[in-house]
């Protein structure tokens, strides 16, 4: 369905579930990671489990052999796998967050109007 979350090696980015579910884990990360309990961090998961499930979403991984989704039925795992959904948000939040601190060290900017790129021999070019 629509809201299902597909877990699978190199992640499936554009999935709608996908997407929702990233905008779920990332108001948690806070609390997520100034915590070292395992209790807490685990109600965290569990919240975010039933609320994909008050929306029928399911959580599916890829089958490796048959190349099908299957519904992942075991808590372990799929906590490892939330766990793991927690981590990969934080990289991306922090990348975003160093990004617009920093700006990208290619671009120049000569005046306000032109705006200009530094090539790979190290000279300038317009874009």
């Amino acid at each position: 369905g629509v809201h299902d979350i597909l877990f699978s090696r190199g992640g499936n980015p554009q999935n709608q579930g996908n997407i929702d579910f990233r905008h779920m884990i990332e108001p948690k990360l806070d609390a997520y990671f100034s915590t070292s309990g395992r209790k807490i961090k685990k109600k965290l998961r569990d919240e975010l489990i039933a609320e994909i499930e008050s929306f029928n979403g399911r959580f599916l991984e890829l089958d490796k052999e048959g190349g099908w989704w299957m519904e992942i039925t075991n808590q372990d795992v799929l906590h490892e796998k939330i766990n793991a959904a927690f981590y990969h948000q934080k990289k991306r939040v922090d990348a975003r967050r160093n990004f617009q601190e920093i700006g990208s060290d290619t671009n120049k900017f000569l005046d306000g109007n032109k705006r200009q790129k530094l090539g790979r021999d190290g000279t300038f070019w317009c874009g």
